[in-house]
C-alpha cells in the first residue's frame, strides 16, 4: 500500500514588520500605508503556487513480487542451482533460485529436504487432494492464490475440456511459480522441466479440474 500525501504551498502575504514605513510618523499616514500594504491587488504573477510533491509515490516490492519478477526475467532461459542435492536443470533449481534472488526462505528452512519430498515453501495459502474426481480434503481457496506463490505438485491429474476437445495434464512430482490466478482456480504458472523442457516457460492449469493428486500453495517467506 501506498499513501499518497500532497503538500501545496501558496503565496505568503506581507507582515507589518517587513514593510517600508514613512519618514514622519502620523496616524494617518500609518493607517494609510497598512492598508494599503494588506489589501492591495498584486499580479496574478506574483502567486504562483510552487509545485505539489507526492513524497509516497514507490509502492514496497512483496517477496513474491521479487520471487516472480526472477521466474519472468529468466522465460526462455535454463535456470541452474544447486545441482550437486536436486539435479541438473530441475523444476526446483527455478524455486530455488528464485527464492534466493527474493531474499527468501526455501525447503531446507522448513526441514523438507531430498528429491522426492513434499516441499514446503513457506506459509501455506490452499491444499486440495482429490480422488477419482472427488474433494477428499482441502485447506483455504483458490482465492487465496497469488501471483508469486509457489505451487508444489504431488501425483497430481488434470482434465481440461475445451469444446470438442480435451486434454490431460500430470505432474507426479513437481513445483511451479504462479504468474496469476483468476481466484476460481485457473493458474497460469512459471516452471521449469515441463515435459522434457528444460528451460522455463508458462503454461495455465485449472486445479478446479483435478482428477487426483494433493497440490499445495505457499506464500514465499522473507528470511
Amino acid at each position: 500500500m501506498s499513501a499518497k500525501q500532497i503538500h501545496r504551498f501558496g503565496p505568503t502575504f506581507e507582515t507589518l514588520e517587513s514593510r517600508d514605513g514613512p519618514s514622519s510618523f502620523s496616524l494617518a499616514s500609518y493607517v494609510s500605508l497598512t492598508y494599503s500594504n494588506l489589501y492591495a491587488v498584486k499580479p496574478a504573477s506574483a502567486y504562483v503556487p510552487k509545485p505539489a510533491y507526492d513524497i509516497s509515490i514507490y509502492a514496497i516490492q512483496t517477496t513474491g513480487d521479487r520471487v516472480l519478477s526472477f521466474a519472468q526475467s529468466n522465460v526462455g532461459k535454463t535456470v541452474k542451482f544447486d545441482v550437486a542435492n536436486y539435479g541438473n536443470e530441475q523444476c526446483t533449481d527455478l524455486v530455488r533460485a528464485a527464492l534466493k534472488s527474493a531474499g527468501a526462505k526455501n525447503n531446507d528452512d522448513y526441514g523438507t529436504t531430498g528429491a522426492n519430498a513434499d516441499y514446503v515453501w513457506g506459509t501455506l495459502a490452499m491444499s486440495r487432494t482429490v480422488s477419482n474426481g472427488v474433494i477428499q480434503s482441502a485447506y483455504g481457496n483458490f482465492s487465496s492464490i497469488k501471483a508469486g506463490d509457489i505451487i508444489q505438485f504431488r501425483n497430481v491429474g488434470i482434465h481440461t475440456v475445451t469444446g470438442n476437445s480435451w486434454s490431460d495434464s500430470f505432474m507426479g512430482h513437481h513445483s511451479a511459480i504462479v504468474k496469476s490466478s483468476n481466484g476460481l482456480g485457473q493458474i497460469t504458472v512459471l516452471e521449469q522441466n515441463s515435459n522434457g523442457h528444460h528451460y522455463v516457460e508458462e503454461h495455465t492449469y485449472n486445479l478446479a479440474n483435478m482428477t487426483g493428486g494433493t497440490v499445495w500453495v505457499y506464500h514465499p517467506q522473507a528470511k
